[in-house]
């Protein structure tokens, strides 16, 4: 329920000035690993260029106590940057 409303928050609010900084919360700190893997894969898709969003993906990928939030994390830097040269590696560790 929680993850629905992140998804909604964020196609609904994608503008408004706080949330991105709210969707960096919670795909860091949000105690619901369903929160956090949704929050990891909208900014991947919303904010790809904020350079904020890469070091989250990455820290996501290596550092998440959650699987499901490690292989969503993975999944979205293999999707959207290849040519980053910590992809490969930490793609590879996993």
């Amino acid at each position: 329920m929680q993850a629905t409303a992140v998804q909604e928050l964020v196609r609904g609010w994608k503008e408004d000035a706080e949330t991105l900084p709210w969707l960096k919360s919670c795909a860091i700190e949000d105690e619901n690993y369903k929160v956090r893997g949704v929050a990891v894969q909208e900014l991947a898709r919303g904010w790809k260029q904020d350079p904020q969003t890469l070091p989250i993906l990455q820290s996501r990928a290596i550092e998440d106590e959650n699987y499901k939030v490690r292989g969503a994390a993975l999944q979205k830097l293999a999707q959207g940057w290849k040519q980053d040269p910590q992809t490969l590696p930490i793609l590879q560790s996993r």
